[in-house]
């Protein structure tokens, strides 16, 4: 049985062998058949010492919770009087992504419509401002699946998963840290990946320092190739507590019918 890194290749067009494929300067040209760009931004503005996923409430709720694979009843609401319109994106009970607008009543919660397996970003689509933060939870669970800092008008976390028709190819990810405080400081970064039925399991770890710089960009000469319906995240352990830390990792989504397995 072929690997998807095997058949990716078969994809575009011109490629002589497996060795002169290069998936970033193919997608660049256009020349990735059925294929998605994909980025996802996370920030957690006070992270503490303990290993911490990169989202705005990680220093709260350090590991985020994934919805139910079954999928969940979601709600969503503001912290204030908002009534502007969110779009919400994520994946069904089947793993087929959606995008869902919905209009805030305040803090009055409103139920989304169908069931979510995973909620993998909301922002506003108004064109006026939120006021107050939005938070969209479990239903029955009460977990908070997404955050929107009203700062930032959208969500800002490290935290994925990848529709059930598609593969994930993560082509780069990046870092950084930075502390209000004039002293050393370090941390450990990982991009942690979970496969159908499968728990956790960390891909790639580095360090990064704030002496010197402490932003790290790293491109993957051997793109990380992940089935569909896999959850990805990017993790931080800071040595110093509420450590303002960011994270980034970049793919591209590519349709399960065009690679031959």
């Amino acid at each position: 049985m072929s690997s998807l890194k095997d058949s990716l290749p078969q994809l575009v067009q011109g490629v002589k062998s497996p060795s002169e494929f290069n998936l970033a300067l193919a997608l660049a040209l256009g020349l990735v058949a059925n294929s998605d760009p994909e980025v996802k931004f996370g920030h957690c503005p006070d992270a503490g010492v303990i290993e911490t996923d990169v989202w705005e409430l990680g220093k709260t709720i350090p590991e985020y919770v994934f919805p139910d694979l079954a999928g969940e009843v979601v709600n969503i609401r503001s912290t204030l009087a908002d009534t502007q319109t969110i779009m919400v994106n994520g994946l069904d009970e089947f793993g087929i992504e959606k995008d869902v607008p919905v209009v805030l009543t305040g803090t009055t919660p409103v139920v989304l419509s169908g069931l979510w397996q995973a909620v993998n970003r909301a922002y506003n689509i108004s064109n006026t401002r939120l006021l107050g933060d939005v938070i969209i939870d479990g239903n029955v669970s009460g977990n908070t699946f997404a955050f929107i800092n009203h700062r930032e008008q959208q969500t800002t976390q490290s935290i994925y998963m990848s529709p059930s028709d598609k593969y994930a190819v993560v082509l780069n990810i990046s870092s950084s840290m930075n502390n209000s405080t004039n002293q050393d400081a370090s941390a450990i970064v990982k991009m942690q990946v979970a496969e159908p039925n499968q728990v956790f399991r960390t891909k790639l770890i580095y360090g990064l320092q704030k002496r010197g710089t402490s932003n790290i960009s790293t491109d993957l000469v051997v793109s990380g190739t992940f089935p569909p319906s896999t959850r990805i995240k990017i993790s931080i352990t800071p040595d110093s507590a509420d450590m303002d830390v960011s994270a980034e990792f970049s793919m591209v989504l590519v349709d399960k019918e065009s690679v031959k397995i």
